[in-house]
């Protein structure tokens, strides 16, 4: 929120590309929500090296998808092994209202507790994750694959319809 609020007293910006660790989680992208038009990054961490300027930044300065053209080079420059995704802010709202609703309807299948991790995706690695899961290490979870865990399907089903308008472009 600090730095949205920062951001807010600047010029609406097209776009904030963030080459850094864990940037588009679901708080992130509602915080920014009004500053820009598109985020684009990843909810992984970051190689050192980052990205590859050197193809990307003229695309910064393109019309259409341009946010589609960096993903893409991004995406190919890593090799395929760093999740990036592309995210139209406009729809944040409707993201966290479709959340709101989602959280709701699943604290029935997981009660008072809190949810069992175990198994889904996250974005911090310690070591082999799946066979030595910590909880201490493994944070960073992704909101899809725990929402399609633990809401009813038909829940998931409508709370993924908007997720989906909201993520224009993404590799995994």
């Amino acid at each position: 929120d600090s730095m949205a609020n920062i951001l807010k007293g600047l010029p609406h910006m097209k776009f904030i590309m963030g080459d850094c660790c864990h940037l588009m989680c679901l708080e992130n992208l509602y915080e920014l929500r009004n500053t820009c038009d598109y985020i684009i990054g990843s909810p992984a961490e970051i190689p050192g090296n980052g990205a590859p300027y050197e193809d990307i930044v003229p695309d910064f300065f393109a019309d259409g998808k341009f946010y589609s053209n960096i993903v893409s080079k991004y995406y190919s420059y890593m090799m395929g092994y760093l999740p990036l995704a592309a995210v139209k802010t406009s729809e944040m709202e409707n993201v966290a209202q479709a959340t709101r609703q989602t959280l709701q309807a699943m604290k029935e299948k997981i009660g008072n507790g809190y949810a069992d991790m175990k198994g889904t995706i996250h974005y911090i690695y310690s070591g082999n994750a799946k066979e030595n899961f910590n909880p201490d290490y493994n944070i960073f979870y992704d909101a899809g694959d725990f929402i399609r865990t633990y809401a009813p399907q038909d829940v998931y089903q409508q709370w993924r319809q908007v997720l989906d308008r909201a993520v224009v472009d993404s590799r995994m």
